[in-house]
């Protein structure tokens, strides 16, 4: 409602019913319907008010179309608010758009977009799918609802609440009860007669002497309110009328909470923001995540797949700020950790007129590149649905190396771009992840960036290593690879013997020789029980090579590789851990449009996005098909975020 001035005797909300409904038409700023004037209505089932406010024939042209309106949509954007949550109501109607031109109106419930009858589940798709110009229907008896529903009314001591005396209030309510006291008495004002203190009401703002006039969308007086008000999910948006005037120790007694309310209305807008985008790209849902935008949609493989890949991709393509993906590790463990079950990535074919390019940067990429080999990349056609290999000289994959350690597969057939990430290079070179999307990004080309995390932009060992010497000698063993010519035992310094049959790098045999002994775990880091371990090793039946290198490495390469790095690492990381070139590549993406994705099978993305954003709020994020989660993810998960009970089915 508008701050409209008081003409003569006549309130504003019967000004709305004269200039709604003039000489039998329905009217909206000149616009009127082609409904007929004349009939007989039988209006004896009418109340009073309404009888009073509207008049035979108005409800005459009322029956005979009902209650729809039809308008044209010409124009994108279009000019209106519609509800995303609930019921399609338009929320707002932007002053000189489309829409006020076309005669929509606050109040009126979207119905059908073209011949489709919509929902509050697909209606943003089926809209943002049709193309201009497509008809949309409305039904308008929740406007006739909101002009009526003060007809008859006797102005509060105040004055008329639709004046210019009065002003918008408006709070979302996020728990229940509110902690208010509203009149109830028939056909009168919804008065706010008492707010309780502590309570979400008081909390959000809300004051005794305000006028509840909306709840949801939907216009309440004191005898509907409480009913309006169970049928909402939360959060809903209550609107008040309130006086100007209101004193000065009403407005110190509600102090503190404007910050509040504005902190809900941020939360809120986040939501709605997110909510179109995910509705835009074609999923469906809420957020699973009470304060949170995540949402449960199905990445992985099965029926839907291909459906639920076009959609991903679109989302992607579209976005230019972070997001993240949760992948689904059950689901990969259940397949053996295969490639055909792993972090879906979509592939766009150099023929697709899109100018999009995709990257995927993970330290564990295996380069067979079959959907049944062992691996961490569902590489799949956005056409088709099918994988893509992408082992050397396959689908027009190309080997190539940057830095000192990191592998890359590029594609002339797709554009796409696999980079083995090494955690070295990225500590060491504060432009490494954009030196690598420059490198290989085309003149007007978008940049679709898939960012692992652990041990791709966080070094795991940095906030518990006791000095950058440690740091270095536990990431370099990560790298180093024990081959086995044979199987063979090894042990070391009185702890039970290992056996040793297949390839593994130095950190986990570390790991198993230390087994029983957390401690001396703890302890071994230092460059003289490295270099006796590493000695060990080269006196067994075995090869060791540096960081998947076919050459050998020695006891001088050792020694140079860790005085290198000790320099060349200091400060490349901050307190958690993450390396500055992260850093540097999110603001080149944000900088240049460019989408990044944190995408991950673990619990680890909030640690980084706390670190990127502002406000971690404003950050969408996807979790892949997480009904079916393990309970150890799923407890870990929720560690972090507040589920919203029921919104998942486990």
């Amino acid at each position: 409602m508008s701050n409209t001035g008081a003409i003569g005797d006549t309130s504003a909300s019967e000004r709305f019913s004269q200039e709604l409904f003039q000489d039998g038409h329905l009217k909206m700023n000149n616009v009127a319907s082609a409904w007929p004037a004349e009939g007989g209505a039988d209006t004896g089932s009418l109340t009073p008010e309404v009888q009073d406010g509207w008049g035979p024939r108005a409800v005459s042209s009322l029956a005979k179309a009902e209650g729809r309106f039809d308008v044209m949509v010409t124009d994108s954007p279009f000019g209106m608010n519609i509800a995303v949550k609930g019921i399609p109501r338009v929320m707002e109607v932007f002053p000189g758009g489309p829409a006020e031109a076309a005669g929509v109106r606050q109040d009126f419930v979207l119905v059908a977009v073209g011949e489709v009858e919509v929902a509050s589940s697909d209606w943003v798709s089926l809209y943002n799918a049709a193309t201009l110009p497509f008809r949309v229907t409305f039904d308008i008896k929740e406007a006739v609802d909101a002009a009526s529903c003060y007809a008859g009314l006797s102005f509060p001591e105040e004055g008329d609440p639709f004046a210019e005396n009065f002003e918008d209030f408006r709070c979302q309510i996020h728990k229940l009860p509110m902690g208010t006291q509203i009149c109830q008495r028939p056909r009168t004002w919804a008065r706010v007669e008492a707010v309780k203190a502590d309570y979400p009401a008081q909390q959000a703002g809300v004051c005794e002497g305000d006028l509840l006039v909306q709840v949801g969308g939907k216009s309440v007086r004191s005898d509907t309110w409480f009913v309006a008000l169970t049928q909402q999910k939360l959060p809903f948006e209550l609107l008040f009328r309130r006086p100007v005037d209101r004193s000065k120790e009403t407005q110190e007694r509600n102090a503190g909470a404007a910050d509040v309310q504005q902190s809900a209305a941020v939360e809120m807008s986040f939501e709605l923001k997110h909510a179109q985008i995910v509705a835009k790209a074609g999923f469906s849902g809420s957020s699973i995540a009470d304060g949170f935008s995540i949402f449960d949609v199905d990445l992985t493989a099965g029926p839907e797949m291909h459906t639920n890949l076009v959609k991903y991709y679109n989302f992607c393509r579209e976005l230019s700020e972070l997001s993240c993906t949760v992948s689904n590790f059950s689901i990969w463990n259940q397949n053996k950790k295969t490639n055909g079950f792993a972090k879906l990535i979509p592939a766009v074919h150099s023929s697709n007129p899109d100018q999009v390019r995709v990257f995927f940067f993970d330290d564990n990429i295996e380069w067979q590149g079959k959907a049944a080999s062992s691996g961490i990349v569902n590489l799949r056609d956005v056409a088709t649905g099918e994988f893509v290999e992408f082992g050397d000289g396959i689908n027009g994959f190309s080997r190539d190396k940057v830095s000192t350690n990191t592998i890359i597969h590029h594609s002339s057939e797709y554009r796409t771009v696999l980079v083995q990430a090494n955690i070295l290079d990225a500590m060491e070179d504060d432009n490494y992840f954009d030196n690598i999307l420059n490198k290989y990004l085309q003149p007007g080309e978008k940049a679709m960036v898939f960012m692992d995390i652990n041990a791709t932009i966080i070094s795991v060992d940095s906030s518990t290593c006791k000095d950058m010497s440690h740091l270095v000698l536990g990431t370099m063993f990560e790298f180093i690879t024990l081959q086995p010519q044979q199987p063979f035992e090894f042990e070391w310094d009185g702890c039970p013997p290992v056996k040793v049959s297949k390839t593994m790098h130095l950190k986990k045999l570390t790991k198993e020789v230390c087994k029983e002994d957390k401690a001396l775990y703890k302890s071994f880091y230092t460059y003289e029980n490295c270099e006796k371990l590493l000695a060990s090793v080269l006196a067994k039946p075995a090869d060791l090579n540096w960081a998947l290198q076919t050459t050998e490495f020695s006891l001088a390469d050792f020694k140079r590789q860790h005085d290198h790095y000790v320099v060349a690492l200091d400060g490349a990381t901050n307190e958690d851990g993450i390396v500055r070139s992260w850093f540097t590549c999110s603001d080149f993406c944000r900088e240049n449009g460019h989408c990044i994705v944190l995408n991950t099978f673990g619990v680890d993305a909030r640690k980084v996005i706390l670190k990127s954003v502002a406000d971690e709020r404003q950050v969408l994020q996807f979790a892949s098909s997480y009904a079916t989660w393990d309970d150890r993810d799923v407890k870990g998960f929720e560690k972090i975020y507040p589920m919203i009970s029921g919104e998942v089915a486990r």
